[in-house]
């Protein structure tokens, strides 16, 4: 296993060598014959599968919101935010790809259920409780609100991996997975409080990072920068910070409450970006 990766470098996932294979479903979906928007056919895919092969969908969101492909253009590379009817929710890569004289060819991932039950690993992360504003005082996005909850994951789960991560103004949500293969869902609140799930096993490869690595001071500036950017929202309209591990590569995905865009960093704060309906750019 990899060592943590140290404060202020670029932070790269460790990936779990204990497990035995990749357990991504991926989905390989045709697209309309007159596909339109890349993005709008990307959601209706999404959503028609899960629908018929998951659970009732509510909604999906994909961005940016990539318009109509031609032949000639390279992939579309989305990110799509899919809402379930019972209140869970899960985010997705997806890619949309341009063939000649055939219909698109979609790939996204979704959350397995072949088994008849739910890995915890790679479900949607229920929805949080709290509806605390990112502009309260008491806020997670706060360095000193967030640091005791981090401490108090960190000494409960020492040098256990964290596969799957959502901070929002109220509540911290984590999936973390011990030596032994077994993964827990773990929630706190503003006080520092853990409630922990059951144990559930594990099959397969992960990537993960340590709580250790989770940097309060860094959500905290990420959240400010975004709020006094001109490419940003203001605070209040911060909805929360995903744990998002692209390759070797951990960071955060930031969503808004609503609107069209998402912002991107590494988790130490490096690279910050907004993702637009026309690309990524820089955040300023």
């Amino acid at each position: 296993m990899a060592e943590p990766a140290q404060p202020g470098r670029r932070v790269a996932a460790r990936r779990l060598a204990s497990f035995v294979s990749l357990g991504l479903l991926g989905l390989f979906v045709a697209g309309c014959s007159d596909p339109g928007a890349a993005y709008l056919e990307t959601q209706s895919s999404i959503r028609s599968t899960l629908n018929s092969e998951h659970m009732p969908v509510a909604s999906v969101s994909c961005t940016p919101q990539t318009g109509q492909l031609a032949w000639t253009d390279p992939p579309a590379h989305l990110h799509c935010h899919v809402r379930f009817k019972n209140g869970t929710a899960y985010t997705t890569p997806a890619t949309v790809q341009p063939v000649v004289d055939q219909p698109d060819a979609l790939t996204w991932n979704g959350p397995p259920n072949s088994s008849g039950t739910i890995d915890i690993t790679k479900a949607p992360l229920p929805v949080p409780t709290s509806s605390l504003s990112a502009a309260s005082p008491n806020s997670l996005f706060n360095a000193s609100n967030l640091t005791p909850v981090v401490q108090a994951l960190n000494k409960r789960f020492r040098n256990q991996s964290v596969v799957q991560l959502a901070i929002y103004p109220g509540e911290l949500q984590a999936v973390i997975i011990n030596s032994q293969n077994e993964a827990r869902l773990v929630t706190t609140d503003g006080s520092g409080a853990l409630k922990i799930g059951p144990a559930r096993g594990v099959n397969g490869s992960r990537t993960a990072i340590y709580p250790n690595q989770i940097t309060p001071s860094v959500v905290q500036q990420l959240a400010k920068l975004i709020s006094s950017s001109k490419d940003g929202v203001p605070l209040a309209h911060i909805s929360r910070f995903a744990l998002a591990i692209r390759g070797q590569n951990a960071g955060w995905d930031i969503y808004p409450i609503s609107g069209r865009i998402r912002f991107e960093a590494l988790l130490q704060g490096q690279s910050p970006e907004v993702v637009t309906a026309h690309g990524k750019r820089a955040l300023k």
